[in-house]
């Protein structure tokens, strides 16, 4: 008896992932960084050596959109990727020599993809929470504490979540006769220890303002 030649079933191709939900897990993810690039930014470029406050304090404000449009794009990537595939024909007719269809191959590829955008989105919407949880606010200089050591309070404005001020205090303790400088998120102060012969409380601002805060002396 002459074997029968199995039929490929029309809906594999249809499973594959399109373009467009494609596109749409790619922008969730983008959407999701610049939502917490407040946070993120300045912590990816101090490790080459950059900053990138002022870029990030920029994008806060449209956090909320970015949130919202993360939403929408993993939503629709779900959609896309789930959905049921509409059908113009009927099934076809299938037949093996065994007399069992072999069934239509899901794309896991795009199944993988959906669930690692939802990973990284997941990721980069609660690093500026989880950031501020472990943040280091306190830092080092190099200058010696002593008995002329003098304390300044600056004011600090533009600060969105705790992670800023672990760049901030960073910044001061690196200012020569510095001898120690924790940043109060809540508050908006940086609380500055320094030695008054090798460094004034003005010096202390630009190094503030060029991180893309706004700082003033407080008096």
């Amino acid at each position: 008896m002459a074997s029968l030649t199995p039929i490929t079933p029309t809906s594999d191709r249809a499973a594959k992932p399109t373009r467009a939900a494609r596109a749409g897990l790619l922008g969730a993810v983008v959407a999701a960084f610049a939502a917490s690039a407040c946070c993120i930014l300045p912590a990816v470029l101090a490790v080459v050596g950059l900053s990138g406050v002022g870029l990030a304090a920029a994008l806060e404000p449209y956090r909320p959109i970015f949130l919202g449009g993360t939403v929408l794009l993993l939503g629709a990537g779900f959609y896309l990727t789930y959905r049921r595939p509409r059908r113009a024909d009927p099934e076809p007719a299938c037949e093996t020599e065994c007399g069992v269809c072999e069934k239509p191959r899901v794309a896991r590829s795009g199944k993988w993809m959906l669930w690692i955008a939802t990973v990284l989105v997941a990721v980069f919407a609660a690093y500026p929470y989880a950031a501020g949880a472990f943040a280091e606010t306190t830092a080092r200089g190099s200058a010696e504490r002593t008995a002329d050591a003098t304390t300044v309070r600056i004011r600090v404005e533009g600060m969105t979540c705790k992670a800023c001020a672990t760049g901030i205090a960073a910044g001061l303790a690196e200012v020569d006769g510095v001898v120690d400088a924790k940043v109060e998120y809540e508050q908006g102060y940086a609380v500055v220890t320094y030695d008054p012969a090798r460094v004034a409380p003005e010096a202390l601002v630009p190094v503030i303002d060029d991180l893309g805060y706004r700082a003033t002396v407080a008096r």
